[in-house]
């Protein structure tokens, strides 16, 4: 039995396999055109309460006013059209109208938005490990999580209790260019080696032939 994290996996299974993610990174590299942002911040994902996007944008609303939030992503449900309103409540609120963006962009779009930006904010309550913040990782976006799935994925200071989100936000970028230069070397290198496509296939094949 195959998947993906130990989170996709609750049970103890004699013969289950943790494969880890299978991220293309001859698409998803730090390597591009693009001009990385000092104050673009990212999130992705589906608009839904479990992505906990109102968390981000009030981490938003405390940081300095020239930081930019990117919510790629879309409402698909009725529940997701009435999450959107309240979201858009909320920045409207907090006066952030110029600050935060809604985009919805196809796949291939990606890399280049994680090329461009600083930091990947990543507040859901979901339990697996997300694509989008491993896409963000390949890329050399920094990810900042909450989700305990990234234990062991994303250094100490970068994968924190709920609680410390927002700290760990400000840590991450109060971290000097060279700082933040080793880190993102450390993260690519941590796809490249785990969760990349290529090193999948090698996984898949060498179980099954076992």
């Amino acid at each position: 039995v195959f998947s993906a994290s130990r989170f996709g996996m609750p049970l103890s299974i004699k013969n289950g396999v943790v494969t880890g993610h299978g991220i293309d990174t001859s698409l998803f590299t730090p390597e591009g055109p693009e001009t990385r942002a000092a104050h673009r911040l990212l999130t992705v994902g589906r608009i839904t309460k479990v992505k906990r996007f109102s968390h981000v944008i009030d981490i938003l609303s405390r940081l300095a006013r020239d930081y930019r939030l990117a919510i790629v992503g879309q409402a698909v449900t009725a529940e997701d059209d009435s999450t959107l309103a309240e979201l858009c409540m909320q920045i409207r609120d907090a006066g952030l109208l110029e600050a935060v963006s809604f985009e919805h962009r196809r796949i291939d779009e990606m890399p280049a938005i994680n090329r461009q930006s600083q930091m990947f904010i990543h507040a859901a309550s979901t339990a697996g490990v997300d694509k989008a913040v491993l896409e963000a990782m390949a890329c050399g976006c920094i990810p900042v999580s909450s989700s305990p799935a990234f234990e062991g994925i994303l250094p100490p200071q970068l994968c924190v209790a709920e609680d410390k989100l927002e700290a760990a936000v400000n840590n991450a970028l109060a971290l000097s260019a060279d700082a933040q230069q080793v880190l993102r070397q450390t993260l690519v290198q941590e796809v490249r080696d785990h969760h990349s496509l290529s090193s999948l296939i090698t996984r898949l094949v060498s179980d099954m032939s076992a």
